[in-house]
């Protein structure tokens, strides 16, 4: 039995909380493995980590994580990091090594800006109390699953931009340079109202979130306390996609739908790669679910996983896939574009 079917094996869905047309179904169950990190917000916050760009002249697609003490420290995919020249989002889930540096794979989350703000404390960054909306995670999760194919990291840059203004418009959210976080600054009373309606329960290190009836995505950790630090920035995700759907469908995600869903993800077939930083990335292969995460020491420390939004469920070649994920007209890159590798 894989590393993937023990983990969702071993929780249970407890009764769902609901708050407009966001449902939260807990995942509950005993923490797994000793394995000791941070959290990336504990890491920024007591100084004990630190996020540049990797050069004065800076790379879009590429960022550095610094951990300045000996405990790993856990970035998850889709966190997103402001300051310095532009903000990001991470690509993949990372545990970082103690006491070293890394090179992180990004993606830009504002389109519109490349440079630093004035004051020294600017060339560095901090972390948004939302992880990036979760439709975008999705897609994104979808195009660099395609890209480790290719012994790459990367998303399609132009298919992120497209889908940050789209949701830009979606919410009638105006900003200067484009910049995905204004939506949190914009809505963020709407969004503290749905952070406060769910709490978790004992045992608790997941969850199923449904939007409507047509939308759903899987947050698994390997233990509870990472999940209550993170929580709060996976409802605002979920939350900033409820809230640009508010009055499209009266239905809500429904239990059945939650447990065939953890029932497909645990089915699914994983494919492993070498992971930045500590242990492996996992991706999930399944008809219909894009999905992904971390595993180390045989133990999946954080799973992501979404029922996928592709109009056909026809599964797809890599070729196919790769077609519709480059055939976007792409902006072109601010003048510190890298590599995707």
């Amino acid at each position: 039995m894989s590393a993937l079917a023990v983990a969702l094996a071993e929780v249970e869905i407890g009764p769902p909380q609901v708050h407009g047309n966001l449902v939260m179904f807990p995942l509950i169950g005993q923490d797994q493995g000793p394995l000791e990190y941070a959290t990336l917000d504990e890491a920024l916050e007591r100084g004990w980590g630190r996020v540049t760009e990797v050069s004065d002249a800076g790379d879009v697609n590429h960022l550095l994580f610094e951990n300045l003490q000996g405990r790993p420290i856990l970035l998850v995919d889709g966190e997103e990091l402001i300051g310095a020249k532009q903000n990001r989002i991470t690509n993949l889930t990372i545990m970082a090594p103690g006491t070293k540096t890394i090179r992180i794979p990004v993606s830009c989350v504002e389109s519109g800006r490349w440079s630093y703000g004035h004051g020294s404390s600017e060339r560095t960054f901090s972390t948004s109390e939302a992880a990036h909306f979760a439709e975008g995670r999705a897609d994104k999760m979808r195009q660099v699953t395609m890209s480790l194919s290719m012994n790459s990291r990367a998303a399609d840059q132009g298919a992120v931009w497209s889908s940050i203004n789209e949701k830009l418009d979606q919410l009638v959210v105006q900003t200067s340079s484009s910049s995905c976080t204004e939506i949190s600054v914009v809505y963020d009373e709407q969004l503290s109202e749905h952070t406060t309606a769910f709490e978790t329960l004992p045992g608790q290190r997941g969850a199923i979130f449904g939007i409507d009836d047509d939308f759903i995505g899987l947050e698994l950790f390997d233990q509870r306390d990472t999940f209550v630090q993170l929580l709060p920035k996976l409802i605002r995700s979920y939350a900033i996609d409820s809230i640009s759907r508010t009055g499209a469908n009266s239905r809500l995600t429904s239990e059945l739908a939650a447990r065939d869903f953890l029932a497909t993800v645990a089915a699914a077939d994983i494919r492993t790669h070498d992971a930045i930083g500590e242990g492996e990335d996992i991706r999930l292969l399944a008809a219909g679910v894009d999905g992904g995460g971390l595993s180390c020491d045989g133990v999946v420390v954080q799973l992501s996983a979404f029922r996928s939004r592709r109009a056909s469920h026809r599964v797809k070649s890599e070729s196919d896939v790769l077609d519709d994920m480059f055939s976007t007209r792409r902006r072109p890159l601010a003048s510190g574009g890298g590599d995707d590798s």
